[in-house]
């Protein structure tokens, strides 16, 4: 699921160019934030 989801966003990605790439950088950074904080906390 999380394979195919950064694949579509890759192709998104290459499609759109280079002015979507920060918003996705973003996008993931709080994702990894999340899941790091949530499995902290949880722990």
């Amino acid at each position: 699921m999380t394979t195919l989801r950064m694949t579509l966003t890759s192709n998104v990605i290459a499609v759109r160019g280079p002015d979507i790439r920060p918003f996705f950088f973003a996008v993931a950074g709080y994702v990894i934030y999340r899941y790091l904080s949530h499995t902290l906390f949880t722990s």
